[in-house]
């Protein structure tokens, strides 16, 4: 039953608003992150890991909104009710005829909804919860008079996060990935440092901006994944721990087959610190953390002086002290320690403009302590093997809750077969033969395997499957330059590739026909699309994109900021243009938008943002911490919201201006438990081991319920109502079958390019 509304009972508004813009934050934050620290180039693994970040994004920003919901302030009061009808001595208040006054709005609004079955002046009965137009709520009500029913919605609500807002957001989710990956793309391919960087980037380029169909067609990285060009074993970085920070310090790790050389992880592996420098009398030879060895001339190389790759988009210069700095057009610089008696020298220390830094201790070559400008201080631990040494965890001693971050386990070979994760959970398995991969499972139980055979002097994968169904069979021919890969219903995707093993073409299960062309440093110049279709390609001397021309002839056109990736104009071929200016340190001072308004930020002395002034003259205002945490937002109304993080740099308490406070508990692994929010209200949620939520239980009883597969695919969903919508897949991921609550069923046909073609209910 609901308390019956009357004239002077309070209206309330919630900070769902400023939630949201903070998941926004948060979330754009994250998609520009996975763009620009994660960028990877497997088709599937790519795809996986910006649907992950675009989840994650999405999720924040939906935690954010709900956590805005439930801080709530008085924004004014019923100020009308019936002529005839009474609650307690006092107007009875109703739909459409009641208006309220909100503190939000000069006009008065109306109340838009009420009961369903008791009416009042022949409008809906008005009771406590029910919105008014602006989405202002009814806060109070009778003690005593309460008027059952469900809701109806008889008038229009103007959301307090308008349509307009959420569709903007939409935009800058994509443009955070568009940006933080193609500004970024070649550079961040560079840093990975293997000849498939180049693919990569191409992968990005082509499939974020021509669809996702042309990342698999020019990376040749296929399903999960193999490298057709070469039939090398590849696993895309896998992180395995994120501490927060300006500058944060992420543990990942990568796999290819082909590597010879024994990191800390063993044969194959590669961490993300794993950078170095040899120098012998005539070369400077830079080792990538993909294993990848580049090689410059030391008479290019005096002190004082520096080189620029344009294929590899990197600068490498010499201190005046000797020392060498590798530096990337994002402003990142990497600086190395001086050359052991061996001629190595190993990665000092990363660093940002603000001097915000991730510094590297080494002892006799060896990788022992990382400490950053967070406050994180860690212990890298090693084991003995029969192998040789290999690193055994990593261990956060000060800058959070103190512990192991992650462990790694190894057979009797030194290889590694597990990862286990700081809840302890072993979230990775992997297995290996005659030094080769030949399975990897998640914490699931989701096993991908591989079969290999030698051909043409080296291991090739001729055969993988899935443990949920997936079959390909890969047929070589490197003489003609062509790779076949032929899956479990007869279907075969080809691909063509030139000596640098560089895709030229490729030809989809459905026929389709790609076709790529190349400039002399391998960015692509020229896509051809099925169809007949192109997409086209100019560059400047370093190899930024400056113009591109879409199938349908449309052009844009861009302009960069000096000598790095920061875009100052993109203009578009109807004249719309965008501007945007920097300071010293590459962060953007004002935006100017086609219509000619204008956007300003404003920094401290930190680098931090400290306030945005918009077109209209609405100045919002930010606080942060030395970690980059937001601890204040002040909207251009001049009211606050405080955030409070814990040592591990959750965020564990919201206070809105009124006082009202939401407090956040959290697992192990950093995921929200429990949200308790004003008025004893709490919700509890439980997560499954790959970090999917699986259930979401309210202060009432109700509990909302999710299964996945083991691939980490929806399975089912149950409703507070106990309704359970339940998704079946084809073994390549698809959607085959869909039963909605109700029960009723939805079948799915896809053609031999996984598009989908009928729907039969």
């Amino acid at each position: 039953m609901y308390e019956a509304a009357r004239v002077d009972d309070p209206i309330y508004h919630t900070s769902a608003l400023a939630g949201f813009l903070i998941g926004a934050i948060i979330g754009i934050a994250i998609i520009a992150l996975a763009a620009f620290a994660f960028f990877s180039c497997g088709f599937l693994a790519g795809l996986i890991l910006g649907f992950m970040a675009d989840q994650i994004a999405s999720g924040v920003l939906q935690l954010g909104e709900a956590i805005g919901r439930s801080i709530h302030h008085t924004a004014g009061k019923i100020l009308t009710g019936s002529e005839n009808v009474s609650t307690n001595s006092r107007p009875a208040a109703r739909a459409v005829l009641s208006t309220v006054k909100c503190d939000n709005h000069i006009a008065e609004k109306r109340i838009a909804q009420g009961s369903e079955n008791i009416y009042i002046n022949s409008q809906p009965a008005a009771r406590k919860d029910d919105h008014t137009e602006c989405d202002a709520v009814i806060e109070d009500g009778s003690p005593n008079v309460f008027l059952g029913g469900g809701t109806q919605t008889v008038l229009e609500i103007s959301s307090e996060i308008p349509d307009w807002l959420r569709k903007v957001v939409d935009v800058l989710f994509v443009v955070a990935s568009l940006l933080g990956g193609l500004a970024g793309a070649w550079r961040q391919a560079a840093k990975l440092g293997t000849k498939f960087g180049t693919k990569c980037a191409a992968k990005f380029i082509g499939g974020e901006l021509a669809g996702m169909a042309v990342g698999e067609a020019i990376s040749g990285l296929f399903s999960n994944p193999v490298d057709v060009t070469t039939g090398q074993k590849i696993l895309l970085p896998e992180t395995d721990f994120t501490l927060p920070g300006r500058l944060p310090v992420t543990c990942s790790r990568f796999y290819a087959s082909h590597l010879e050389t024994v990191g800390l992880l063993g044969r194959g592996w590669r961490l993300n610190w794993e950078t170095s420098l040899r120098e012998d009398d005539e070369h400077i030879t830079l080792t990538g953390v993909q294993g990848r060895e580049l090689c410059y001339p030391k008479t290019m190389l005096t002190p004082g002086h520096q080189i620029f790759d344009p294929k590899e988009q990197l600068y490498l210069s010499r201190l005046h002290d000797g020392r060498y700095v590798l530096h990337y057009t994002d402003r990142s610089y990497y600086v190395f320690g001086d050359f052991d008696s061996d001629g190595m020298a190993y990665l000092l220390f990363m660093e940002t403009p603000h001097r915000q830094r991730i510094v590297f201790g080494h002892e006799g070559g060896r990788l022992v302590r990382i400490a950053s400008s967070s406050g994180h201080h860690l212990l890298l631990h090693r084991t003995q093997t029969p192998a040789g040494e290999r690193l055994s965890r990593i261990e956060l001693v000060q800058g959070g809750t103190r512990g192991n971050l992650v462990e790694y386990r190894y057979d009797d070979n030194g290889q590694l077969t597990g990862v286990v994760n700081r809840a302890g959970t072993q979230v990775r398995q992997f297995a290996y033969e005659n030094g080769l991969m030949t399975a990897h499972s998640n914490a699931a139980g989701f096993t991908c395997r591989y079969r290999w055979q030698e051909l043409d002097g080296a291991p090739r994968v001729t055969e993988h499957d899935t443990s949920d169904g997936e079959h390909y069979r890969f047929d070589y021919d490197f003489a003609a330059g062509t790779t076949t890969v032929t899956g479990r219903q007869g279907e075969s995707w080809q691909w063509w590739y030139d000596r640098e093993t560089y895709i030229t073409a490729h030809r989809t299960p459905g026929g389709g026909m790609y076709r790529f062309t190349y400039n002399e440093d391998h960015f692509p110049v020229n896509i051809e699309l099925p169809g007949g279709r192109t997409v086209a390609y100019e560059y400047d001397i370093q190899n930024r994109v400056v113009k591109t021309t879409d199938p349908e002839g449309r052009v844009t056109q861009t302009q960069w900021n000096g000598e790095f990736d920061e875009i100052t104009r993109t203009a578009l071929d109807d004249d719309a243009v965008w501007k945007t200016q920097y300071n010293a340190h590459g962060q953007p001072v004002q935006e100017t938008d086609p219509e000619g308004r204008v956007t300003q930020y404003a920094y401290d002395e930190q680098g931090q943002m400290c306030s945005r002034t918009d077109a209209a003259g609405g100045t919002v205002v930010t606080a942060f911490d030395s970690r980059g945490q937001m601890t204040r937002y002040t909207d251009c109304s001049g009211r606050s919201t405080g955030y409070d993080h814990d040592e591990d740099g959750n965020l564990t308490r919201v206070t809105d201006a009124e006082g009202k406070v939401v407090r956040i508990s959290y697992n192990r692994l950093g995921l929200p438990e429990t949200v308790n929010s004003p008025g004893k209200q709490q919700d509890r949620y439980t997560w499954n081991a790959l970090g999917l939520m699986s259930s979401h239980r309210r202060i009432t009883g109700s509990v909302e319920s999710w299964r996945y597969t083991p691939r980490g695919l929806l399975a089912a969903h149950t409703d507070e109502e106990k309704r359970e919508t339940r998704w079946q897949y084809t073994p390549e991921g698809r959607v085959a079958v869909l039963t909605n609550g109700n029960g009723a069923q939805y079948r799915f046909s896809h053609d031999a390019d996984g598009r989908l073609v009928r729907e039969v209910r």
